[in-house]
């Protein structure tokens, strides 16, 4: 299901600060980009990989221990038998290399912006 959002929104106010903020619209075609224009995603944010579970991320990073509890019950890591954090930190690190990459991403992300990547 697409997360699509359309609004109006009248502008009112002296010329030159109209023109001034309608000059200053980033567009795609018809469609104006007014968010991104005046307040834009932080690069770091968009090219952060997005998943429901980011197995680095709860693995290695997150405080929680129910993060890395979550990921042991993936399908693809129960399979393993794995019991222990340790354990996962080790498949991880051997199965799933990039993941340790994209968890220090997110990490970053959530001290410096307050989000994991531009969707969450």
């Amino acid at each position: 299901m697409p997360n699509w959002c359309f609004n109006k929104l009248t502008i009112s106010g002296p010329a030159k600060e109209i023109r001034w903020f309608k000059d200053g619209l980033q567009r795609i075609g018809e469609r104006i980009l007014l968010l991104q224009s005046y307040l834009p995603c932080p690069q770091e944010l968009i090219e952060t990989t997005t998943s429901f579970t980011d197995i680095g991320y709860e693995t290695f990073f997150n405080p929680d221990p129910e993060g890395y509890l979550k990921v042991l019950e993936l399908p693809e890591i129960k399979k393993h038998g794995i019991k222990t954090r340790e354990q996962l930190m080790e498949l991880v690190r051997r199965e799933y290399p990039d993941s340790y990459g994209n968890g220090l991403k997110i990490n970053s992300n959530l001290f410096e912006f307050g989000y994991r990547n531009w969707y969450w």
